[in-house]
Formats: C-alpha cells, structure tokens, sequence
C-alpha cells in the first residue's frame, strides 16, 4: 500500500506540473498537450487543465483515504505487534505456570505419599491405643470387681473378728470368775481343814487327858 500511495503522489506532482506548464502558456499564448505534446488553442488548454484537475482531486482523494488506510495499517500493525508482545510474555508466563503446577504437582504427590504412610502409622497407632484403652477398662473392671469381693470379705471379716473378740471377751469373764471361785473355795477349803485339825487335837487332847487320869 506505501508503495502505491508513493506512485500516486508522483502522478499528483506530473499532473501538477501539467497544469502549471499549461497555466504558463495561456499565459505567453503557447500550449501543447502534456502527453503528444500536440500545440493547443486556450481553450483546448483550459479544458485540458479542468480535466486534469479532476484527475488531481480523484487522486488527492485517493491519496488521501490511502494515507489514512495506511494509518490505520500502520496503527493496527502496531497494536498486533504490541499484542504479539504481550501474547509472547503470556506464553513465557504461561510456561513459567505450567512449570510452577508441575512442581506443585510433584511436591503435592510426594506429600500425598508421605501423609499415606504418615496416615497408616497414625491409624495403627490409634487402633494400638483403642487395644491399650480397651485392655486398661477390662483391667479396671477386673479391679473394680475384685474390689467390691474384697470389700464384701473385710465386711465379713470384721464381723468374724469382732465375733472372735466377743467370744475371747466372754472367755476372759469365764476365766476370771474361775480363777475367783476356785481361789475361794482354795481359801475355804483350808479353812475348814484348819478348824478341823484343830478340832481332832482337842478331842485327841481331851481323850488323852481322861486316859491318863487328868495327867
């Protein structure tokens, strides 16, 4: 399209200097056709110079709307050219992204991988807990009912004990008053030993005296 327009600027300056030329030999009475170079009257000029006028205003116009289609061309050329830049930068920064998901991509599967074996070890350890925990309630029920049998015996043992301490409490009055009444019947006995003896050495005495006559 430059290159048309250029040639179209080129003819606008023959057909400018056309008209000059023939506007110069009205002048001076002597014209000829810019193109045969044939000698032409005034009005023959004339003529020539309306139509080459014409000529020059269809190209200015040609010239004209070519230079604003050359305009926009160049205008649009540019927006592309800016476009095509930012379209490059989005496709470095596009790569750059796809690169940064990939190694998302990759430390996410890795952290997957290390939080499924982290997950399993967790989960054994939570059933190894729920084993201990079950294992520790059975133990304390066991204890717990052990305890009860065992309180159960104490109650009963205090009762033997307190049965026993009763018993040997009885035994110990039985003992004692025994112990009193046979020290008693001890002392009794000796007594009555006593006046006893004392009374066969009287009667011995008196059975003496009267055998012996008073002697």
């Amino acid at each position: 399209m430059k290159g048309l327009i250029e040639g179209k600027k080129l003819e606008k300056e023959r057909i400018e200097q056309d008209i000059k030329r023939l506007e110069e030999g009205i002048k001076v009475k002597y014209t000829k056709c810019p193109t045969c170079e044939k000698p032409l009257t005034e009005i023959e000029a004339r003529e020539v110079i309306k139509r080459k006028k014409r000529s020059l205003s269809k190209i200015e116009n040609e010239i004209k709307i070519g230079e604003e289609k050359l305009q926009r061309k160049n205008r649009l050329q540019r927006q592309l050219n800016d476009q095509l830049i930012i379209l490059k930068k989005s496709q470095e920064k596009l790569q750059d992204i796809k690169r940064e998901r990939e190694e998302l991509e990759k430390r996410k599967r890795e952290i997957t991988e290390r939080l499924s074996g982290s997950l399993e070890d967790i989960k054994q350890k939570i059933m190894d807990l729920e084993t201990q925990v079950k294992e520790l309630t059975e133990a304390r029920e066991k204890l717990l009912r052990q305890e009860g049998r065992l309180e159960g015996l104490l109650t009963l043992q205090k009762g033997v004990v307190s049965d026993i301490r009763k018993e040997i409490e009885n035994l110990y009055h039985q003992h004692y008053l025994t112990e009193v009444i046979s020290k008693a019947a001890e002392k009794t006995a000796k007594e009555i030993a006593q006046r006893a003896l004392e009374g066969v050495k009287k009667d011995v005495k008196a059975i003496w005296e009267e055998s012996h006559g008073g002697t």
